[in-house]
């Protein structure tokens, strides 16, 4: 029996690739967010109705998260 080691997955390996998909998770979330509150940002160009504050601080976050 003949045992192919290209196949082989290091513990580093699998580190870096659950890493990857976890930062990849986290910015597919934080652009859903961005997307979601964009009216936000829309009214207060149309209108000048003030972005809540704690709507303004998560979107901050979801575009340092990007």
């Amino acid at each position: 029996m003949k045992i192919d080691l290209s196949q082989l997955i290091t513990a580093e390996d699998k580190a870096a690739a659950a890493e990857a998909e976890a930062q990849a998770v986290a910015q597919s979330a934080a652009r859903a967010y961005l997307t979601q509150t964009d009216w936000y940002v829309t009214r207060k160009m149309e209108t000048g109705a003030e972005i809540p504050a704690e709507v303004s601080a998560a979107r901050d976050a979801a575009r340092a998260a990007l």
